[in-house]
């Protein structure tokens, strides 16, 4: 039996889930996640007073301005104004899947940034990477499928991106 692969999460504090998930992902310090974020959030002309109020957009832009790549979960790039807000009105939750069901269902070989929301719109942003799990809910530590906190259960993940650090690769000269 082959050992996991290390997770490349990094452990990250805040109050709120798309500062701490962004910063989990891309290792930078909450001050330079939040500084991206409320730039990518005045990019479209709004301007949040607090991180709680910014839209998963702008978490993924923030991600772009810090360094990344964005993709789909299929490896094709992906730009932030591709990334729209979701309305829930008429949305039917059972198509998604749980958050646990996504983490362990996951066989992307890159760092995902993902959306779940509840049945009541609550939205949640949490980082994934090759069945690992970090949010600002898991009391600092980066756990499995099977220990992604029991709040977040009747949450659908209805988004998720890929995310490669930008390399001249990512980037060729043109």
């Amino acid at each position: 039996m082959s050992a996991s692969p290390p997770c490349r999460l990094h452990v990250a504090v805040g109050p709120s889930c798309g500062p701490v998930a962004v910063s989990a992902v891309t290792r930078n310090s909450s001050e330079e996640v939040n500084s991206a974020i409320l730039r990518a959030a005045s990019e479209d002309g709004e301007h949040p007073t607090h991180l709680n109020d910014t839209d998963f957009r702008h978490q993924a832009r923030a991600a772009e301005l810090l360094g990344w790549d964005l993709f789909t979960l299929q490896g094709a790039p992906l730009q932030t104004r591709a990334l729209q807000k979701f309305s829930i009105s008429k949305m039917d939750f059972t198509r998604f899947p749980t958050i646990s069901e996504f983490v362990q269902q996951n066989r992307s070989q890159d760092i995902l940034l993902g959306q779940a929301l509840s049945p009541t719109g609550e939205a949640h942003t949490f980082a994934v990477d090759r069945g690992w799990y970090f949010d600002n809910n898991t009391g600092g530590e980066i756990v499995t499928a099977p220990s992604v906190p029991a709040g977040l259960a009747n949450f659908r993940v209805v988004r998720a991106v890929a995310l490669r650090r930008r390399t001249a690769e990512n980037h060729p000269a043109s």
